[in-house]
């Protein structure tokens, strides 16, 4: 129908009606109604273009089909975005509360406020696998990666702590730091410098290198590394690590309120064969030339302030005073220096010929060289305000392995290298020296505790004590090397344990002391020697055992006074200028120490032993008598024998009992009825104490 008008429809009027295909139009200048056919429609709208306006379609029954870049044309102020293409959006604004947002971390980037951008990756080892350069990433922003944070150093930095693929420089950002979050670097440093906290994981071993001749700061990184509360799993190591030499430091340390603080050498000591030593004098402040051999000749670290231990030596003449922490007065070669100790003067010559039988679990003859000594200067802190150079209180924790520590205090000053209290805790864990204080090497007040093993503590002949402890403090001393002090080398009060255990105590006034009625100490397989006195229990309770000895002391056990304690066991006595025991001392076997001022000690006096055994004796005629015997282990002729019954007093039966050793290891019991008429004993327990004087 191309070109018709609607004057040119069919008017409808009688038969010419509309059909149901029809359209009805009514032409206003006819004034009259035509109609057309909806195939006439069809026609003219495929002919011509008709132009819409203000019309509604509805979609739901009508199909619109087009090409994106058609749909663009016909859009004239921008583009449409589709599903699968890859437009960029820009200003755009997404709810995430309402919207789900999938991305790669690898290749996202989040705009900030400040203008910086964050790199998002999903883990440390996608970031250093990074290969962008400096064109993508700008100095200053932030990078996360693996939940773990960082910032791009700038290009030409020197002091970046990872660098990615791409040569990206970063540095480790964030309050909690681990060595997966920079594998290769030094992470602990980083953390340090951070003042973060360090999280170890097991099997990991992060160290903070601390090298106090080069400027470390061992104060600054001991208050760091016990007061942030770093967590070390189980298989984890985490500590300080001195660097090797001799440092000087003029400075103290604090762990306080459950703090922990961990130091160790680079590696274990060096282990020196002792040859002989030789002395300046006879008794107390001595100096000591010792030579090691030029097999194992001296390190070239070993110089005068240099801290040295005996280890386990034992030989003729001065040998065992050698056992205790040193420090180098001078180095004289290669195989010799020089050391000053303390003496009681007891038998002491040249040491010319080494034992070198084993003993204590230990190597004998030894000088144990530490890779690193601190060296506190007296200077660094007030002994009448902070008693010690290291100080563990409330619940704080120190542990050192692989150390060396002198001091050169002067006499009678009020401060030492370690002193805890109040339930804290000090541990030379293994091949530590300690020499030299001004009044104690180690205190420990308040139920605190100090525990040492295969270690050497000295006092350098200034220092009074190597322990004092008191108000329920312990002192455990397992495999230990102690002595070279004034006064008395290990001493406890007012509820107070000392634990002794295969180790050397030597050179002091007195040994081993206990002051307080509930004081205590336990020395079992240990040497004892060169003191004023071996051991004195003041008050308390000394107990050696028979696997250790009292040697090369003036009076080797004192106990005296209206309250004196008691000592007991059996050690070796031996080599001592006066063997006298005096009162209150008692002896498991052997000799019996008499508790009375006017009974000396008797070396040919003693028990040989307490037997029983059960007697039956048949009747016993008027006047007559009846044996039966006991078995006594170590009963000889000659000895003396008591015998009574066991659990009761003796029964009215006119019978009296009597012991004599009738052979060796045999005690007759005889039984005399000395009565007129028969009588028939009831069976009992005989209990016979057999004693020896020579």
């Amino acid at each position: 129908m191309p070109g018709k008008r609607i004057t040119d429809l069919t008017a409808l009027s009688g038969a010419n009606s509309a059909n149901n295909d029809d359209l009805v139009i009514f032409d206003a200048t006819a004034s009259e109604t035509k109609r057309i056919s909806r195939s006439q429609l069809a026609e003219g709208m495929q002919a011509d273009v008709q132009v819409f306006s203000n019309k509604t379609m509805t979609l739901g029954s009508n199909t619109v089909t087009g090409t994106t870049a058609q749909f663009n044309t016909a859009l004239t102020d921008n583009n449409f975005a589709t599903q699968a293409g890859a437009e960029t959006l820009t200003n755009k604004t997404i709810d995430s509360a309402s919207n789900t947002l999938t991305v790669n971390y690898k290749e996202a980037r989040v705009e900030t406020s400040d203008a910086s951008r964050t790199h998002l990756f999903t883990t440390v080892a996608a970031l250093l696998a990074d290969t962008g350069t400096y064109t993508t990433y700008a100095a200053g922003q932030i990078v996360e990666a693996g939940g773990f944070r960082y910032e791009v150093a700038a290009s030409g930095a020197s002091d970046q702590n990872v660098t990615t693929a791409g040569g990206v420089k970063l540095y480790v950002r964030g309050d909690i730091i681990t060595q997966a979050q920079a594998p290769s670097a030094d992470i602990a440093a980083i953390g340090y410098s951070l003042g973060a906290m360090m999280l170890v994981k097991s099997g990991e071993t992060v160290k903070l290198t601390c090298d106090p001749s080069s400027g470390g700061d061992i104060q600054a990184m001991a208050n760091w590394f016990s007061s942030h509360g770093h967590f070390v799993e189980t298989g984890g190591n985490f500590y300080i690590e001195v660097a090797d030499g001799l440092h000087n430091v003029s400075t103290y340390i604090d762990v306080v309120d459950g703090g922990l603080l961990d130091i160790r050498g680079t590696a274990d000591p060096d282990f020196l064969d002792v040859a002989s030593a030789t002395f300046s004098g006879a008794s107390g402040a001595i100096t000591a030339t010792i030579v090691v051999s030029a097999l194992t000749p001296l390190p070239s670290r070993v110089q005068a302030g240099f801290a040295v231990g005996g280890l386990n030596i034992q030989g003729d003449g001065g040998a065992d005073l050698l056992n205790c922490g040193m420090i180098v007065k001078a180095r004289t070669n290669n195989t010799t220096f020089t050391a000053d100790l303390y003496s009681n003067g007891t038998n002491l010559a040249a040491f010319t010929t080494p034992d070198n039988t084993a003993s204590l679990g230990l190597t004998p003859n030894k000088l144990m060289v530490p890779k690193c000594t601190i060296r506190a200067a007296e200077a660094g802190w007030d002994g009448a305000a902070r008693e010690g150079f290291m100080n563990a209180e409330r619940g704080g924790r120190i542990h050192l392995r692989d150390i060396g520590l002198s001091y050169n205090g002067v006499a009678g000053d009020n401060d030492m290298l370690f002193a805890t209290d109040s339930g804290s805790e000090i541990s030379l864990e293994d091949y530590c020296v300690i020499a030299g204080s001004g009044e104690m090497c180690v205190r420990s007040f308040n139920h605190a505790n100090i525990y040492t093993n295969r270690s050497c503590l000295g006092g350098a002949h200034t220092g009074a004590n190597i322990w004092q402890g008191s108000g329920g403090g312990t002192f455990t001393a397992i495999r230990t090397m102690m002595g070279s002090v004034t006064g008395d080398a290990l001493s406890n009060s007012s509820g107070a344990e000392m634990f002794i255990t295969a180790s050397v105590v030597t050179g002091a006034n007195i040994l081993a002391r206990t002051t307080y009625p509930d004081s205590s100490a336990n020395i079992t397989d240990s040497r004892l020697s060169r003191g004023n006195l071996g051991v004195a229990p003041t008050e308390g309770n000394i107990l050696i055992d028979s696997s250790s000895s009292i040697k090369n002391c003036t009076t080797p056990i004192s106990v005296a006074g209206s309250q004196s304690g008691i000592a007991h066991g059996n050690p070796t006595i031996s080599d001592n200028t006066n063997p006298t025991v005096t009162a209150f001392a008692i002896q498991d076997s052997g000799g019996v120490w008499l508790p009375s001022a006017t009974k000396p000690y008797d070396a040919g006096f003693y028990k040989v032993g307490r037997f029983s055994g059960s007697l039956n004796f048949p009747s016993i005629s008027a006047n007559s008598y009846a044996d039966l015997t006991v078995s006594a282990t170590g009963a000889a002729f000659n000895d003396f024998c008591l015998v009574q019954r066991s659990g009761s007093a003796e029964p009215a039966q006119g019978i009296d009992f009597r012991a004599f050793v009738s052979a060796a290891d045999t005690v007759t019991v005889r039984a005399y009825n000395i009565t007129t008429g028969a009588i028939d004993p009831t069976a009992f327990t005989a209990l016979v104490l057999v004693i020896r004087a020579t």
